[in-house]
């Protein structure tokens, strides 16, 4: 046994582990009132999904489901290739999702987004890796009208409905932190209706490319 090889047996370096299919990375953190905390970390396989963040900007009821199931949480998993976004909003009610997508006052308009929430990537800042965001970027339909069972799944037809189009926020609404952070993800205000509105959009997520792979 060579010193190199001793060495790399007496140190911690033995316990690490390793995975060319598995990506390990940074999933939360947590600090108690001593000082001292931890990192919880977890493997993430690409072909399972890839974490992303659903973030939203506006007042009201919002619901949403992603490939015809309904979201519960902010955080979501996405296998590249693609999927459906549909949502409901309400306006003027107390949304029971409103401390998980980030309510704020706002009576005309949506701002939303989805980034790709890895360990590597900047989730919060201008780098942020936009898989989806309101605005003419993506071909978003929206419809007044109930569109009654199913709606929410992928495969229904919306090609009737219409296409939203951009609002402007006051100045209050666009001082909000949050809607500054979605307009830097490069979101674009919809206009929403006074009413009850239905929207969906489809996106694409990519796959990871072999440099952004461990």
């Amino acid at each position: 046994m060579d010193d190199d090889e001793a060495l790399r047996l007496n140190t911690l370096h033995r316990f690490r582990k390793h995975s060319p299919r598995l990506l390990l990375e940074e999933y939360s953190h947590c600090e108690v009132p001593a000082g001292c905390g931890g990192v919880v970390m977890r493997w993430v396989d690409p072909g399972v999904g890839i974490p992303a963040i659903v973030r939203s900007f506006v007042d009201g009821e919002i619901s949403l489901w992603l490939d015809g199931r309904q979201l519960d949480s902010a955080r979501v998993d996405l296998r590249a290739g693609s999927h459906t976004l549909a949502l409901t909003i309400v306006p003027e009610r107390k949304s029971r999702l409103a401390g998980v997508f980030g309510r704020r006052r706002t009576s005309s308009a949506l701002l939303l987004s989805i980034v790709r929430a890895l360990g590597r990537d900047q989730p919060d800042g201008e780098l942020a890796i936009v898989l989806l965001s309101s605005g003419a970027r993506f071909n978003w339909r929206i419809s007044q009208r109930d569109p009654g069972p199913d709606w929410t799944a992928p495969e229904f037809d919306d090609s009737a409905w219409a296409t939203p189009q951009t609002a402007e926020l006051d100045g209050e609404q666009g001082s909000s932190w949050r809607a500054q952070q979605l307009q830097r993800h490069g979101a674009q205000p919809l206009a929403l209706p006074a009413g009850p509105a239905w929207l969906r959009v489809r996106f694409e997520v990519p796959e990871l490319q072999p440099e952004e792979r461990p």
